[in-house]
């Protein structure tokens, strides 16, 4: 039986919407800093463009009403972001004279000849009062044989529900708990978010980068998270189990408590420390 401690202490300096949601319109653009970024993407690009014009500033462009990811690449590490896609702004004023439609959809097809490959993005949004929810899938069909992966996949598949306590996603998330247990991966299962409890079930699943994949080792996990608040300090114990062995790899099975502690000061210094201990056979 083998035991590992290990501890991450973490402060970052960045623009207000670090740690938080971005919200953009549709057809707009907003600006985000975050130190270091030398490349950025999103997990649904029906969603939203990202691009990174410089070291340090990310740009974002709203395309379809939804919400997603955003990843930034930095030197060090990886961070992501809640990105949320209003309706434009002609939209919304039509909305105030009459309501809009509880129901909306979005299809998109792309054919990239240099990889000879076919994406439909297909989204259905549904609105009812303060509830909201998502079903999304991603198909990709390659036309000349890939390279180490099936003709046809479907790399991002989920259904999600929003209401203001809490947001259920069934299959496709992105997860990122913390450097010691689950660090900006997407899991292909169950997962609840409130106010205080996180919980994630399932294994890792590749994700897409424009028209790449971004494959993983389908490794099962599950654990939970649940926080305690006093005024801006925010602690959270975790537990996470490890239950599979992907081969080429130097996983283990095994269990990761940690323990994550993380303030903000006038939303522009955010700081984060974690202790945790590992347990595998």
């Amino acid at each position: 039986m083998k035991r590992f401690l290990g501890v991450i202490v973490a402060g970052v300096l960045a623009s207000n919407a670090y740690g938080q949601g971005v919200t953009v319109r549709v057809r707009e653009q907003v600006a985000i800093e975050v130190a270091g970024a030398t490349a950025a993407y999103v997990i649904e690009a029906s969603v939203a463009d990202v691009v990174v014009p410089q070291p340090g500033r990310i740009l974002i462009t709203g395309r379809s009403p939804g919400s997603t990811q955003l990843i930034a690449v930095t030197p060090t590490a990886t961070k992501s972001y809640l990105i949320t896609v209003a309706p434009s702004r002609a939209a919304a004023a039509i909305g105030s004279e009459a309501p809009l439609q509880p129901t909306e959809g979005v299809y998109e097809i792309r054919y990239l000849s240099e990889t000879g490959q076919l994406q439909n993005a297909f989204d259905i949004f549904d609105r009812d009062g303060d509830r909201k929810s998502q079903l999304h899938i991603v198909n990709v069909h390659y036309f000349r044989e890939p390279f180490a992966q099936a003709r046809t996949s479907f790399p991002s598949v989920f259904y999600r529900v929003i209401t203001p306590r809490r947001e259920v996603t069934f299959l496709d998330d992105f997860v990122d708990v913390s450097p010691l247990t689950v660090a900006s991966t997407q899991v292909r299962g169950l997962h609840w978010r409130d106010r205080r409890l996180e919980l994630h079930g399932g294994y890792a699943a590749p994700s897409m980068y424009q028209d790449l994949f971004l494959p993983v080792d389908r490794r099962w996990v599950g654990g939970a998270g649940y926080s305690f608040r006093h005024r801006s300090l925010r602690i959270t114990p975790t537990v996470y189990g490890f239950f599979s062995e992907p081969r080429n790899s130097t996983a283990r099975r095994g269990v990761v408590t940690s323990i994550i502690a993380d303030t903000r000061w006038e939303e522009t210094f955010y700081a984060r420390a974690e202790v945790g201990a590992s347990k595998s056979s």
